[in-house]
């Protein structure tokens, strides 16, 4: 898809939730927020992508040129970059990095992917906890399709005529740069089970910590909501990242998350409040890390 429609899409999306919230009442509130608690939300957040570039290094420490502070500078490049490109592309970014460090392009992808996978897991799980709460009727359809995905992609990747099918009609004369992708993803299951224990560690840690984000910005704002509904709602929202037809699920998420707070007897205007911070932390961040990071070589030490 274009990606003057994904702006088009995005930029209505955005123009209809600032029509629903009313910006005037978004800024009559920012204007008696508490700033020590809008710094500490914004601490939340790189604490986060901190704790996500930690549970993407246990999963590439076993090869020795790689770095902890090198994994996390890429980390942070991509996923600034992430916030724009389309379907997560900016995800891979990081490649170069790995690349530089000896590992070839399969096992670089074998390592993100598989941190993709248990972080989309957990939030899957959440999201049906998600849809349990505001579409029960769809809870347990979604329970039965997570497993059913799971179920499917385990068959496809264990399978070797699958495999054979990708190398041969999808990768062609590519296949020897994704050479090493299935052994280190296998590897994870069987000799890295440690590295896979603590990669899910980490990612627990990072939705918990993630969910202290909102809740600060309601406070900072003299607002409440509980923790763990803040957690559900803003975990079930991010799956709108993977819409295609907006710029990351710019706009999309953003009208979701007003829906459902508001679904939850949160005043309108606070919850349009906490969403536009979050959205504007964010991307203002994401904007900062990726111009000083790009002076530093982007993803490199």
């Amino acid at each position: 898809m274009k990606l003057w429609i994904k702006l088009t899409v995005s930029a209505a999306l955005l123009a209809f939730f600032f029509f629903k919230v009313g910006a005037a009442e978004v800024l009559e509130i920012l204007g008696k927020g508490d700033l020590l608690l809008l710094f500490l939300a914004a601490a939340a957040i790189i604490a986060t992508l901190l704790i996500d570039g930690m549970s993407l290094f246990v999963l590439v420490s076993q090869f020795p040129k790689v770095s902890l502070k090198g994994t996390i500078q890429g980390y942070l490049y991509s996923w600034s970059a992430g916030l724009l490109l389309p379907g997560r592309a900016g995800d891979l970014i990081i490649i170069p990095y790995f690349r530089k460090r000896g590992l070839t392009i399969g096992e670089s992808l074998a390592a993100i992917i598989t941190n993709k996978i248990t972080s989309l897991f957990f939030t899957l799980l959440i999201a049906i906890i998600g849809a349990y709460l505001f579409l029960p009727g769809q809870a347990l359809g979604l329970f039965f399709l997570l497993a059913a995905a799971l179920a499917l992609g385990g068959f496809f990747l264990a399978s070797e005529k699958a495999r054979k099918f990708v190398r041969k009609r999808l990768l062609g004369k590519y296949d020897a740069q994704f050479t090493g992708f299935y052994r280190t993803l296998k590897g994870y299951f069987t000799v890295g089970r440690k590295a896979l224990a603590l990669n899910l560690i980490f990612t627990a840690s990072k939705i918990a910590v993630g969910g202290l984000v909102p809740l600060l910005l309601f406070y900072a704002i003299g607002g409440k909501a509980p923790f763990f509904m803040l957690v559900v709602v803003f975990n079930t929202a991010t799956l709108l990242s993977f819409v295609p037809f907006t710029l990351s699920g710019l706009g999309l998420r953003e009208s979701a998350l007003f829906v459902m707070l508001t679904s939850l007897h949160i005043d309108p205007s606070t919850a349009g409040t906490v969403i536009a911070l979050m959205t504007a932390l964010a991307y203002g961040l994401g904007a900062v890390m990726s111009a000083v990071l790009r002076l530093d070589g982007g993803s490199g030490e």
